[in-house]
């Protein structure tokens, strides 16, 4: 089918399930003036399991195993760790990461974050540099969700071929760090959805110096929810073709508390 054909299609058919979309009280997507975008977000989040149900979580919990790889093949990290998320009444975030002998926790509670390394408080941390660090985390697992955050620029590109996946939509993501918390640098994201589930496939980010694609390949559902099995990171040009793999990252145990 011809590509264009083919978004007015997708996007029009879009644009007419969302005339029945929920007031502006109650609408994460109120801000986003862009009605097929906003149509398209409408379509992944109830994919996804629901924006409301996410919100409404009381808890969070995974194990994440990752590799990072070297240009070369060669191992730069790896680790083990293990995610839990409190929600309600309150929120309390704790990361534990088996990194070789060492074991350190990064934790949130009452607003503050506090790193513990092998049973020690790290003195000399930095307390804008560690909630990046966990912003940075929250922000990855809770995609899709995140893109009803006001302050995000969206726009929707032309379907696109990806090697491997085949014909995916695509939605472009700005992000100024003067509006987002969690991003210390402009980056511009583009993510992509299957066009007849609307599940996530993955995204490719430019960063400040260097392009990386992110892929995942097995999803878990969990009580609704739409979560990663496998996940590969890759470092790319700007046309999205592969340098080198970049990281592994396998996911397990998901529980939200329900």
């Amino acid at each position: 089918m011809n590509r264009v054909l083919f978004y007015v299609l997708t996007f029009s058919f879009l644009l007419f399930t969302a005339c029945s979309s929920t007031s502006s009280e109650t609408d994460p997507l109120s801000h986003i003036q862009n009605a097929e975008v906003k149509a398209l977000l409408e379509r992944v989040f109830e994919a996804h399991g629901g924006y409301q149900a996410w919100q409404d979580k009381p808890i969070l919990k995974y194990n994440k195993k990752y590799t990072l790889l070297k240009e070369d093949g060669s191992v730069e990290k790896s680790a083990e760790q293990f995610h839990h998320y409190v929600y309600q009444p309150k929120k309390i975030v704790k990361i534990v990461s088996i990194e070789g002998k060492d074991n350190k926790q990064l934790i949130l509670n009452n607003g503050k974050v506090e790193e513990i390394i092998n049973g020690a408080k790290n003195l000399e941390a930095d307390q804008t540099a560690l909630m990046n660090k966990l912003e940075s985390s929250l922000f990855v697992i809770n995609m899709p969700f995140k893109l009803a955050d006001e302050g995000v620029n969206l726009s929707l590109e032309l379907p696109k071929e990806i090697d491997g996946l085949g014909r995916v939509l695509v939605l472009k993501a700005v992000y100024d760090p003067a509006n987002q918390k969690h991003h210390t640098t402009p980056d511009t994201w583009w993510l992509y959805f299957d066009p007849e589930s609307y599940i996530m496939y993955g995204y490719m980010v430019q960063h400040k110096d260097h392009f990386s694609m992110v892929r995942d390949f097995k999803a878990e559902p969990v009580n609704g929810f739409v979560f990663p099995e496998k996940r590969k990171s890759y470092r790319v040009d700007e046309n999205g073709n592969a340098l080198y793999l970049r990281a592994d990252y396998e996911y397990s145990g998901f529980d939200v508390g329900k």
